[in-house]
């Protein structure tokens, strides 16, 4: 058992936080704040605003924000440092401001100010008493302030030894929209624009083609009222036309009564047309790396390729992350939110999206229309296929590696997945398509399997349909990830279409990191991409064979 003695021992062999890193802006959010790392010297708010850093230090046991902002531009920041503890345990540590925070510790919220802001004046280590629950080795701490009309300070240090903890609350909740909208389930006629939101924040859609006057409103009503809780805010927009711009904007209900909207910027979206056309997506898989590598990877890959910018759609395919324990971080904080709004945005599950606290709630951000991990489409002459190949592991494994496989019931999704598909290949717009892509976290031939579990159900899932000399329903191509290893493989003996696998994990050099795909004359034109942006292959797309250009 533990002594006081012994505690107090190890709290003094903790060293105090002296040094931070504090960036400003009024577009942060408690989301940034509670996510940021003190290694991260770049703070990405959307695709088109990033800020740097400031470094500072404390004078005596106060940050004083205001000289590091003199010019009183801004009233929000985030700041980060790090505490480093031998053995876990709780950290006392003190905090005051002028004149409001809160507190969070890796990544967990830990307190801060009532909304009215510090009742104390000036502020001291003694106004808010936290017990931090450290872990052995690196902690992040992280403070997201707002200034007050006199000054704009923290205190930081050491309590009294008397003082009183603070008592623990939940993070006050401040209605807002947390992403940027984005764009998923396209279609020649109809697509699906979603927001994530915090807090109790009713909102509404409208659209209308671009040079009309008239705005078409979209609610999401449940029992003759607006629909006032998120996560996530999903519109479908129907019976659109093939081929038209439209502008839309997000109305947030406002003021105490929720009875006035103000609208958001206007933005754009083109829907594809039913005619062979020429359009173009890009895809990755396999981002496995921490979220600020994730997303400078991301955001290289668009700033040096301009064609990735310009493209109509993105494709991932699978593994967003190692574990989903927070989707909006290590999907939309760390990912998404780099991806050009215009973008259709078109996920597939892969094995770790099993993984995770929050990995049951992937289809409430990114399921189909059908509210499905799985869904084909025709954009144009090309047919889609988009397959969820499940998990790696059957739910009785003993992996320890592993969280959450006993939730798994992969049988019924292999049966529900099988029918649907079935009945996609005998469709009318499978059969004329002059070009049929599928795309999976993993191939059914060509791929190695280590645990022997992934593809083989695969195979029997697609053996029947896509397997065969000739095949019954055949296929053109197929995108795969999964093995963190560029891999382009052409037809075998008895699965008649060539296999293309992009690379991905952690790695700072990635080979085959993206793809490009033009759609140009009714041809299909592939261009893999390493992780610095330069070229590594090119091929198009022939009687089912990628040839070389």
């Amino acid at each position: 058992m533990t002594t006081i003695a012994a505690a107090l021992t190890a709290q003094a062999q903790i060293a105090y936080p002296r040094e931070f890193k504090v960036f400003f802006s009024d577009k942060i959010t408690t989301s940034h704040a509670a996510t940021l790392r003190y290694e991260d010297d770049l703070l990405v708010l959307d695709e088109k605003t990033q800020i740097s850093a400031v470094a500072a230090k404390l004078s005596g046991n106060v940050l004083d924000l205001r000289q590091l902002d003199p010019d009183k531009k801004y009233e929000y920041a985030a700041v980060s440092t790090v505490i480093y503890a031998d053995t876990p345990g709780k950290f006392r540590l003190g905090m005051g401001a002028d004149w409001w925070f809160d507190c969070y510790c890796n990544g967990k919220y830990m307190g801060g100010t009532p909304e009215s802001g510090n009742f104390f004046w000036p502020p001291t280590v003694s106004n808010f008493v936290f017990e931090l629950p450290l872990r052995a080795g690196r902690n992040e701490l992280t403070i997201f302030t707002r200034s007050g009309k006199g000054g704009w300070s923290l205190a930081i240090g050491e309590p009294p030894k008397d003082a009183d903890p603070s008592p623990a609350k939940d993070l006050p909740v401040k209605p807002e929209v947390v992403f940027k909208p984005y764009i998923t389930n396209p279609t020649p006629t109809s697509v699906t624009i979603s927001c994530i939101v915090r807090g109790r924040q009713p909102l509404e859609l409208e659209y209308r083609k671009k040079g009309s006057k008239t705005w078409k409103k979209l609610q999401i009503l449940r029992g003759g009222q607006l629909l006032d809780e998120g996560p996530v805010m999903r519109f479908d927009l129907e019976a659109l036309q093939p081929d038209t711009v439209y502008e839309y904007r997000i109305l947030k209900r406002i003021g105490q009564e929720l009875r006035q909207a103000r609208a958001g910027n206007t933005m754009t979206f083109r829907t594809f047309s039913e005619k062979a056309h020429d359009f173009s997506f890009w895809l990755m898989a396999d981002t496995h790396c921490d979220n600020y590598n994730k997303l400078k990877l991301v955001k290289n890959l668009l700033d040096i390729r301009k064609d990735l910018q310009k493209a109509d759609m993105f494709i991932h395919l699978g593994d967003f992350a190692s574990n989903h324990d927070n989707i909006e971080s290590s999907v939309f904080s760390s990912f998404l939110q780099a991806i050009p709004a215009h973008q259709a945005i078109v996920p597939l599950r892969g094995n770790h999206e099993f993984d995770g606290a929050q990995s049951g709630r992937y289809l409430k951000y990114l399921g189909s229309k059908a509210n499905k991990s799985y869904q084909a489409f025709k954009l144009g002459s090309i047919f889609f296929i988009v397959l969820d190949t499940g998990h790696h592991l059957p739910k009785d494994s003993t992996n320890s590696f592993q969280r959450y496989t006993g939730l798994n019931e992969l049988d019924t999704l292999l049966a529900e997945q099988t029918a649907w598909l079935e009945n996609v290949v005998k469709s009318n717009d499978f059969r004329n398509a002059g070009c049929r892509l599928v795309f999976g976290h993993v191939a059914p031939h060509s791929q190695d399997d280590g645990f022997n579990h992934m593809i083989p159900r695969l195979r029997k899932m697609t053996g029947k349909l896509f397997r065969g000399d000739p095949a019954a329903y055949p296929v053109d191509l197929w995108f795969a990830g999964h093995t963190h290893k560029y891999q382009v493989s052409q037809a075998d003996k008895m699965w008649q279409f060539p296999v293309m696998v992009l690379g991905g994990g952690a790695k700072k050099a990635v080979e085959g990191a993206a793809v490009l795909v033009k759609v140009k004359n009714n041809k299909i034109y592939l261009e893999s991409i390493d992780s610095d942006g330069k070229t590594r292959d090119k091929f198009v797309l022939e009687n089912k064979s990628l040839l070389k250009k």
